[in-house]
């Protein structure tokens, strides 16, 4: 609520929403852009990463990028009546079409909010910033009534493109909090099958305070911890308590990379070999598959036990596993 009345008075700028892995960041920007739609608000966006079996090429061309936003320009001024620059649909000419629709939609008391999410992504894949700093050569300085909105990981400023810094200084942005315990309820209660806690009367109520309890104190409200955590429970037949919930691994200070290595350490090497495996490989692996290449001569009895150990972290998919979050890979 409080974003959403700063992107209404803002007349033109720059926000930054900043969240560690797997703290929801996209999820919530995700959201966001939804609520901006249903409220009549001009908006267009860009995803630099959608997930890890995305086939767009070029995802993080600066080109494409700009192509792909002046598109979506083209049919949200059709739809409101807005005369657009007549240039051609070049990349060269974004800013004065943003400058255009921006200046038309300020006349009329609104603004255009532009996404840009996953910053972060460009420099782990790209290994470069260069298509970054192009693309924020066309985006900065910011026209009149246009807000551009930026979704990234805080990672170090050498990562990110040098125009952002200008326009939306660190000290401005706006982190993202984990869930609160009021949060976490609610999203147990969701789960309330998985957690084989039917809320059908008081009794089962409380039940559920007190498994959301534990998973709150056991994840610190980080929502992929919680999803690891339910993933973990998975192997309780039956009736779950909290002291299943407390025997699992803890998130240090809402830092999941903290969680994994705290997990690594504790992980016995047939484990170890499974996550390489699925590290680095693109391509899922099956569970037949993934013990024939760890034991071929099928002999060592463990390998299905180090395979369950790390399941919780993984999504099984018609073709096998592979990591649920992008984060572990790192």
């Amino acid at each position: 609520e409080s974003l959403m009345r700063q992107l209404r008075t803002m007349a033109s700028g720059c926000v930054v929403a900043a969240g560690p892995p797997g703290i929801g960041k996209s999820t919530y920007i995700s959201n966001l852009y939804r609520e901006l739609r249903e409220t009549d608000t001009p908006v267009i966006r860009h995803h630099f990463f959608l997930s890890r079996d995305d086939p767009t090429p070029f995802r993080y061309s600066y080109l494409k990028v700009a192509s792909s936003l002046m598109s979506e320009l083209q049919v949200l001024c059709a739809r409101l009546s807005l005369e657009l620059h007549l240039g051609n649909p070049r990349a060269e000419e974004l800013p004065a079409w943003l400058s255009d629709c921006g200046g038309q939609l300020s006349e009329r008391g609104s603004r255009l909010v532009v996404i840009l999410d996953g910053l972060d992504h460009v420099w782990r894949d790209a290994e470069s910033i260069t298509e970054l700093n192009n693309l924020f050569q066309l985006l900065a300085p910011i026209p009149k009534g246009v807000i551009l909105l930026v979704g990234t990981q805080p990672v170090d400023a050498s990562r990110l493109p040098r125009r952002l810094a200008e326009i939306a200084p660190k000290e401005t942005w706006l982190d993202l909090p984990a869930l609160d315990p009021g949060a976490v309820r609610r999203w147990a209660q969701f789960h309330a099958s998985a957690l084989h806690a039917p809320e059908d009367d008081e009794a089962d109520s409380r039940r559920l305070d007190e498994l959301a309890g534990a998973l709150w104190r056991r994840s610190e409200g980080h929502p992929l911890h919680l999803s690891y955590l339910l993933k973990s429970l998975e192997d309780v037949k039956g009736y779950i308590t909290t002291r299943d919930i407390e025997r699992l691994p803890d998130a240090p200070h809402k830092d999941i990379t903290r969680y994994y290595t705290r997990f690594w350490e504790e992980l016995p090497d047939e484990s170890k070999q499974v996550l390489y495996l699925l590290a680095t490989c693109d391509f899922p692996w099956s569970r037949i598959a993934i013990a024939e290449c760890l034991d071929p001569s099928k002999k060592n009895r463990a390998i299905d036990t180090a395979i369950r150990q790390v399941t919780h972290l993984t999504a099984e998919e018609p073709l096998g596993f592979q990591f649920a979050h992008t984060s572990l890979r790192l």
